[in-house]
């Protein structure tokens, strides 16, 4: 899909929004599913939204504008239970994307970042 999405053409406007799935199922930290869910979910949650804004963003700072805009979560600022996993993963989704907002707005690339928290 990344891919596909890179061929078609100059991107202004980004908004990536990943949930994994079994982070809903997986609630709590003695879940049989934990294992899996430990490693896919912050992958997902965090790693999808950085893996495809690092491919375009490229494109952007060379045309010296574009906006990423990156959906997290409210669970990145709130500690609920049985939800450690899922703040977890989105708690890094909101770091990373706070931290390039700044990068961005020091380097002058033009670029814009915003982090929803919904």
């Amino acid at each position: 899909m990344g891919q596909g999405l890179l061929e078609k053409g100059a991107k202004r406007l980004i908004v990536w929004d990943a949930s994994a799935p079994e982070t809903e199922a997986a609630r709590a930290v003695l879940d049989p599913l934990g294992a899996v869910t430990f490693d896919r979910a912050p992958a997902i949650n965090a790693g999808a939204l950085m893996h495809l804004t690092r491919a375009i963003l490229p494109g952007m700072t060379a045309r010296g504008r574009g906006h990423a805009v990156n959906i997290a979560s409210a669970a990145a600022l709130v500690s609920n239970p049985n939800m450690s996993v899922r703040a977890a993963g989105k708690w890094a989704a909101t770091g990373w994307s706070e931290s390039l907002r700044r990068e961005v707005e020091r380097s002058g690339t033009g670029v814009r970042v915003t982090t929803v928290l919904p």
